[in-house]
């Protein structure tokens, strides 16, 4: 067989591969090559974006907050600078996640990563306290938060999101939209790891005017992170 029919040949089997593929989901994760990457991550620093510092993620009428929960920066051998830390993955929550999002283990086998942090420390309580521009404090906001979508609940980029385990490290399933407080709490959760929250009864623009929310997470274990530190109580 001359070089010329070998090349013939090799590019024939490679459309009708990519014929066949076409008639198989291509819009499936899985297919864009992903796979899912945990971090354990340790409830030591909280960052609390207000809506009037961060980049339009959802279009909401009223006000909303962004809030991760990070590590704390810590020296480490071989690093000129502190690097963010954390704990080795927990074997059990992880599986249930991949068991959840992916049943039959066939949807995230590639190279491309779908970033999942989760936390291991219990959620005693949560406060969103607002604040005026001269510090003095205005009104406890906890009551009006709702829970809400950073993007597309339909995307695959939300996979990892609002994901709800509890105390006994049992995956419940998605944190569902509208959720509050009290009822996120009487679920006896693990912290979340992020979370948006929408107020529908403050005006979007709240936050705008010098105004701002701080916010208290007390941990089962008594410790109590709040904006940008952990208060060792």
């Amino acid at each position: 067989m001359t070089l010329n029919k070998i090349l013939i040949l090799s590019f024939i089997i490679i459309v009708l591969a990519a014929c066949s593929k076409g008639n198989d989901g291509l819009n499936e994760p899985g297919d864009y090559g992903c796979h899912l990457s945990f971090r354990h991550v340790p409830a030591d620093t909280m960052i609390v974006l207000e809506n009037d510092y961060q980049p339009t993620i959802i279009d909401t009428s009223c006000a909303d907050l962004h809030i991760c929960i990070m590590s704390s920066l810590r020296e480490e051998l071989g690093h000129l600078t502190p690097q963010h830390y954390f704990f080795k993955g927990d074997a059990e929550v992880e599986q249930q996640i991949k068991d959840f999002l992916d049943p039959e283990g066939k949807k995230y086998n590639g190279t491309i990563p779908i970033h999942i942090d989760y936390t291991t420390e219990a959620c005693q309580a949560i406060r969103f306290m607002m604040y005026n521009k001269d510090d003095i404090f205005i009104s406890d906001i906890t009551d009006e938060a709702r829970f809400y979508y950073i993007y597309d609940p339909n995307s695959w980029e939300e996979e990892g999101q609002n994901l709800l385990i509890d105390s006994n490290k049992k995956l419940l399933g998605k944190i569902k939209m509208g959720t509050t407080i009290a009822e996120y709490l009487s679920c006896h959760p693990m912290v979340f790891a992020q979370a948006h929250f929408i107020f529908p009864e403050l005006q979007k623009d709240i936050f705008a005017n010098g105004n701002y929310v701080k916010v208290e997470i007390k941990l089962e274990n008594g410790f109590i992170c709040a904006n940008g530190s952990i208060n060792y109580k």
